[in-house]
C-alpha cells in the first residue's frame, strides 16, 4: 500500500517547502551554510532512508526514501542529509556529531542510523538509551517485554521500547 502522505508531497510541493523549512533550521542552529544542493527528491528504489551525493563541481543532491511515514521522519532524514553538505561533514563524525546534537537539542532526532523502513516491517522497535543503536524484532520475546533487564554490550546502555507495529 502507497504512503498516501507522500504521495500528497510529492503532489503540492510538500518536500521542497519541508527541505526549505529544514536547511533555515540547519543553518540557523548550527551557525553553518550547507552546501549548494542542486535537486531533493524521493527515490523509491532506496533502501536507506536517505543518501547525500557530492559531484566534483561541489554541488550534492538529496534523495529521500519514499517508505518513510511522517513529516518528522522526513524532517529528521532531510536535516541528517543536510549536515553531510556542511563543511567537514561527509561522515558521522567529528563536525557532522556536533551539529547533529546541536540539531538534537532543538527537537530534532538525528542519529547516524534511523531505519525507518525496518520499524515499519518489524513488530517491534527496541532502542539503547544511551548510544541509541536499534534493534528490531518481529515477534514477541523476553527483549520486547522487558527491556530494561538487557544491557548493551557496546556501551553499557539499557534499553528500551520504542514502537510498537501493529499488523
Amino acid at each position: 500500500m502507497k504512503n498516501q502522505w507522500i504521495s500528497s508531497c510529492k503532489k503540492n510541493g510538500e518536500l521542497q517547502k519541508l527541505y526549505k523549512e529544514t536547511k533555515n533550521d540547519v543553518e540557523a542552529k548550527c551557525k553553518v551554510k550547507c552546501g549548494d544542493i542542486t535537486n531533493v527528491s524521493f527515490n523509491g528504489k532506496m533502501t536507506s532512508n536517505g543518501r547525500t551525493k557530492k559531484f566534483t563541481d561541489g554541488t550534492y543532491e538529496i534523495a529521500i526514501n519514499p517508505a518513510i511515514r511522517t513529516e518528522k521522519d522526513l524532517k529528521n532524514v532531510l536535516a541528517h542529509e543536510l549536515l553531510h553538505t556542511t563543511p567537514d561533514g561527509m561522515t558521522h563524525t567529528g563536525k557532522w556529531a556536533e551539529r547533529a546534537e546541536v540539531m538534537n537539542k532543538h527537537g530534532y532526532n538525528i542519529k547516524r542510523l534511523n531505519n525507518y523502513e525496518k520499524a515499519r516491517e518489524s513488530g517491534y522497535t527496541i532502542e539503547c538509551d544511551v548510544c541509541g543503536v536499534t534493534i528490531v524484532r518481529k515477534r514477541k520475546c523476553a527483549l520486547v517485554e522487558h527491556p530494561e533487564r538487557y544491557e548493551h554490550r557496546g556501551c553499557g546502555g539499557t534499553f528500551r521500547l520504542v514502537s510498537k507495529f501493529n499488523k
